[in-house]
């Protein structure tokens, strides 16, 4: 009898238990893991679930239509948590707290992955960051003050080899910041210059790979065995032996300016729109802007005892001996430039474009050198018109792609002529607007 009353009391009291828990299973409502205070965690969570790391309390929320996560952070037992969102795969610095969401393949909630960066600088020093360091999308690397995290390779051109970008998550003294850098280019990143060799954009996502290394300015250009100060007017070309620099500005939505920039050398052509504080190489050459204005670029030319290039586009798996290429061959375009002298109503094609010369503005019947040409371009299904004087210069934009025209000479009379000039590449970066003279 006192057996029986004693598991009567017993089952009493487990049914009051579930009966205060509303029921439920394990972890069918919020859960909280509490992790060990280690440099770094990683742990599946659900939406409505929290973890708390080295005393921060992190809550996921749910995920909305365009992909993006929705969490809470903040010290465990405050209060005060802050409501924060990220992408799949973004980093989130909350004070000495760097986190990342990303997908759980086939299931709800996301993978989460947390740092603590006053434990994890005891155990990051054994990586020397102005080393090449090679990464994989989708990797990152610690190493004292930081660390560096290949985030995607964006390509540009399906038909070029050298004009990758890595597109790159830098933390330095505390601050994240996001960088896309060319392939055999370098950009500014706070205090540091983020470079990158060869960047290959693979066949797959996830594919891509990259050599970058992150430098004091005084590291950066150290290989150079000369480094001078240039000035290129807009529009005009600096030619010394076999290296030829040819810029046009070009304005930018936000403001400002950009460079629209073509090197030729012994390495080859390479074509690109840079902003301030990027750069570019070529061969044993290689070209940092530091001002860009309307009518000019000012910028640093370093030159390299090597000439380099980068490599073909790499594929996992395919050996690149077997690709039916030689490494580093640059493949340009048959021609880049071109002059004609056409007719009223008359057309040439060029780099596919077709350029007509449609009629003449006579401005001031008296003078002959304030005349106008209409020169329509047609491309990809598009039709820009320019009216333009000698002199004056163009920028149409294609699909990656740019045609500068240049109106050298005009004659009128029933006979008009133009003698047109046109100069073409398939130029990386950003689309600007779509045409503009100056």
């Amino acid at each position: 009898m006192i057996f029986d009353r004693f598991n009567t009391a017993a089952l009493v009291m487990v049914l009051a238990l579930m009966a205060g828990c509303g029921g439920k299973s394990p972890r069918t409502q919020t859960d909280t893991d509490v992790l060990p205070d280690l440099p770094s965690a990683k742990i599946a969570i659900d939406s409505g679930d929290s973890v708390v790391f080295h005393g921060q309390r992190v809550v996921l929320g749910d995920r909305d239509e365009d992909g993006v996560y929705s969490y809470t952070v903040g010290a465990d037992g405050s209060g005060n948590a802050m409501r924060e969102s990220a992408a799949p795969g973004e980093w989130r610095m909350h004070r000495d707290l760097l986190l990342m969401l990303t997908e759980r393949t086939g299931r709800e909630g996301a993978l989460l992955s947390l740092y603590w960066m006053p434990k994890l600088k005891e155990v990051s020093g054994r990586i020397d960051p102005s080393s090449l360091m090679e990464l994989r999308e989708g990797e990152h690397l610690f190493f004292e003050g930081g660390f560096v995290s290949l985030d995607r390779v964006r390509p540009n051109d399906p038909g070029k080899t050298d004009d990758e970008r890595a597109e790159i998550t830098l933390m330095m003294d505390g601050v994240l910041r996001n960088v896309a850098v060319i392939e055999f280019g370098s950009v500014a990143s706070g205090d540091m210059i983020v470079s990158a060799e060869n960047v290959y954009d693979g066949e797959r996502p996830g594919d891509g790979q990259a050599q970058v290394r992150v430098s004091r300015p005084s590291e950066a250009w150290s290989e150079a065995v000369e480094a001078r100060e240039i000035v290129i007017q807009s529009g005009s070309a600096l030619e010394e032996g076999m290296l030829v620099i040819r810029t046009d500005t070009l304005e930018d939505r936000e403001g400002g300016w950009r460079a629209l920039v073509s090197m030729s050398s012994a390495g080859g052509r390479r074509d690109a729109i840079l902003r301030e504080e990027e750069s570019l190489r070529i061969g044993a050459h290689e070209l940092r802007l530091v001002t860009v204005l309307e009518e000019r670029i000012e910028a640093d030319l370093y030159t390299y005892p090597t000439i380099r290039r980068p490599e073909d586009a790499f594929v996992p798996g395919v050996p690149r001996s077997d690709k039916n290429v030689v490494v580093g061959e640059t493949k340009e375009p048959d021609a880049t430039r071109t002059t004609r002298r056409v007719g009223f109503s008359e057309s040439f094609d060029f780099q596919g474009a077709r350029f007509t010369f449609a009629t003449m503005f006579a401005n001031d019947p008296t003078s002959v050198t304030d005349d106008a040409a209409e020169i329509q371009v047609a491309h990809s299904g598009t039709l820009d018109r320019i009216v333009t004087r000698p002199g004056q210069r163009h920028t149409v934009q294609g699909n990656n792609q740019w045609w500068i025209v240049e109106v050298k000479e005009l004659t009128g009379g029933k006979n008009g002529q133009a003698q047109v000039s046109v100069e073409t590449g398939r130029f990386v970066g950003q689309d600007p607007r779509k045409s503009r003279s100056w």
